[in-house]
């Protein structure tokens, strides 16, 4: 066997290694849907934008819903509607609603299947509509966290007020 050839075959190995880990993992739905072939995503630059780009695209931001695992309350923090996974952050959360209105591929109303609105947004083919994304989820990400400070700083001061 000549080298192009064990290389050809490696990569046809590792493609279908790759594809079989994708289809055993059903968080990763939209990562799965999007994500068709193994290949460099020129999006990623070590900013904290990309993180946590990153982290949505492989639904591992750290969102209440993994509490799961440890049977703790999953609830939005900040709404106190639904469940907070990384639908709800993306699409529902009431609290993030102004700051999504800035980003048009998330406004309402939007296509029926959200599936499709996530991997158009988190996986978009132009790179300058991937950019603004990017940073438009990092603002939000970014919101996210200062209103959950105001909220668990409400909750501690509502509790010492009650002692």
């Amino acid at each position: 066997m000549n080298k192009s050839t064990l290389k050809k075959r490696l990569k046809e190995w590792d493609d279908k290694q790759w594809k079989e880990e994708l289809e055993a993992k059903s968080s990763i739905m939209v990562y799965r849907s999007a994500k068709t072939a193994i290949k460099e995503d020129p999006i990623y630059d070590n900013t904290a934008s990309s993180i946590i780009l990153f982290q949505a695209r492989s639904n591992t931001l750290p969102l209440e819903t993994r509490k799961r695992h440890t049977g703790e309350e999953t609830t939005c923090l900040l709404c106190g509607d639904g469940e907070e996974d990384q639908h709800h952050f993306l699409l529902e959360c009431t609290k993030l609603a102004e700051e999504r209105l800035k980003m048009t591929s998330l406004q309402r109303p939007h296509q029926e299947d959200q599936l499709e609105v996530l991997k158009t947004f988190l996986f978009n083919e132009s790179t300058e509509e991937m950019e603004k994304n990017k940073e438009g989820l990092y603002k939000l990400w970014r919101l996210r966290k200062r209103k959950l400070v105001t909220v668990t700083d409400g909750e501690q001061r509502t509790g010492a007020d009650r002692s």
